[in-house]
């Protein structure tokens, strides 16, 4: 979505700043490492998980349609259907005690005048400083962008992006906006997908498909592979 950044201002409160995140590398197992020093005995519950996910998805959508843009409301703000659609897909794989951390953000950021669409977006274009120094940004950034790769390569058709560099830059400005607590919370649920052979994207992907009618990403990707060589 275009925004411009000179509309930008530093919300009321304040942000939460700090110094660039440490690059940790690739290696996986460096990162699963530090999910386990960062994250170690928290667990979440699964109660009310799709009331959790619309409540969340109401909050966004709010701060969403209130970035400002100075062409007036982007194509992506005229299609609040598709952004709910897009945040369901992303975070319904969440456990519900990292929704509901998640959740807890978002109202706390609006008790504060923050709006954390805004400041994502800000962050996108280097209008603010960073938001923080946790290291699990960096560590669940490259997780993710591992997940979204792979689920790319099993089904091309099906799984756009590769995981690169525009995903990751997207990825980690979201995750800025998120709080120490539900970003050890998010950490704990990639050590246990990694420690179980799931791939979070691949689910993500799964529960989209299935949404719009096709019976798994399966027969979504056979779908799209026979009208590509139609």
């Amino acid at each position: 979505m275009p925004v411009r950044a000179r509309l930008f201002r530093r919300p009321a409160g304040g942000v939460r700043r700090g110094g660039n995140a440490n690059d940790l590398g690739t290696a996986r197992g460096r990162r699963i490492s530090m999910l386990q020093t960062e994250t170690e005995e928290i667990m979440p519950d699964n109660d009310a998980h799709e009331a959790l996910l619309h409540e969340i998805i109401d909050c966004e959508l709010a701060m969403f349609l209130a970035v400002p843009d100075a062409d007036g409301p982007s194509t992506c703000q005229k299609r609040p259907k598709t952004f709910r659609l897009m945040r369901w897909m992303s975070l319904s794989v969440h456990d519900d005690s990292t929704l509901t951390s998640y959740l807890n953000d978002l109202k706390q950021a609006g008790m504060q005048g923050r709006n954390l669409m805004v400041e994502k977006y800000a962050r996108m274009e280097d209008s603010l400083p960073p938001l923080t120094d946790n290291p699990l940004v960096d560590v669940i950034t490259g997780e993710e962008a591992d997940f979204l790769a792979e689920a790319s390569r099993l089904y091309p058709h099906a799984v756009p992006g590769r995981g690169g560099d525009a995903f990751r830059h997207y990825m980690r400005c979201e995750l800025e906006t998120w709080s120490d607590v539900t970003l050890a919370l998010y950490g704990t649920e990639i050590l246990r997908a990694r420690n179980e052979g799931r791939n979070l994207a691949l689910e993500r992907y799964e529960r989209l498909w299935r949404r719009l009618g096709y019976a798994s990403l399966d027969e979504r990707e056979e779908a799209a592979r026979l009208r590509e060589g139609a």
